[in-house]
């Protein structure tokens, strides 16, 4: 222990618990933006019609499902504290041996992770088949969401001037400062992928098909920054 401290608060070590929140899966594939609203089926096969307009036209295939949304982002990390403005402190008799001056910023709450991304939706199904047209595929499952970006960890805390007044004769080599500087927080790492979601049946009750690919990791949040350090002021 130094002969006088100025501590500032350090944040919690601990980073934010990771969020619980996952996205719900997307609906069911049944149209996008640019076709309007469709079906969660495929249009069936036609085998119907006279020889001179005979369609012969196989069930169509189901649309890719909904890819999953996004998690949601971690918790920032706390800031460490700074160390009070105009601290003052004065030696008044003769420095026996070594004294020693320790100021501390406050270092910096780790940041949480990310959320979970939300598993993709449902693929379409294929259309039925007719006569000797063969049914529909079904559509791929949706693609998981991407995990959450984690959070920026908090800052450290700044060491603010400090003043030492000597009203004594003292050797400076008898006075020892040490400054410990805030040192910011860990980046919140990136929430864990949604998985794919399920594939879409072929038509007349045939096989499923594949699903989704799982999402991608979340990108890692920032570092807290380092605090600053004003250096001790000395007054004779």
């Amino acid at each position: 222990m130094a002969n006088f401290e100025v501590l500032a608060q350090d944040a919690p070590a601990n980073p934010p618990d990771t969020p619980t929140f996952v996205p719900a899966p997307p609906p069911k594939w049944s149209g996008d933006q640019n076709t309007g609203p469709q079906p969660t089926k495929a249009g069936n096969a036609n085998d119907g019609g006279a020889l001179w307009w005979d369609h012969d036209d196989p069930g169509q295939n189901g649309h890719q499902g909904y890819p999953g949304a996004a998690g949601v982002p971690g918790a920032p990390g706390l800031p460490g504290g700074n160390t009070p403005i105009g601290v003052s402190y004065t030696i008044t008799q003769t420095i026996n041996g070594v004294f020693t001056i320790r100021l501390h910023g406050g270092q910096g709450q780790p940041a949480g992770q990310g959320g979970a991304g939300g598993t993709g939706g449902e693929g379409q199904d294929g259309g039925d088949s007719d006569d000797e047209q063969p049914a529909g595929l079904g559509g791929q499952g949706g693609n998981g969401g991407i995990g959450g970006p984690g959070g920026n960890g908090g800052n450290g805390g700044n060491i603010n001037q400090f003043d030492l007044t000597v009203g004594v004769d003292v050797n400076t080599n008898s006075v020892q400062t040490t400054y410990e500087q805030g040192i910011g927080g860990a980046p919140g790492s990136g929430g864990t992928p949604g998985n794919g979601g399920p594939g879409g049946r072929a038509g007349s009750g045939g096989p499923q098909a594949i699903p989704g690919f799982q999402g991608q990791f979340g990108q890692s949040g920032q570092a807290g920054k380092n605090g600053t350090v004003e250096r001790l002021r000395v007054t004779a």
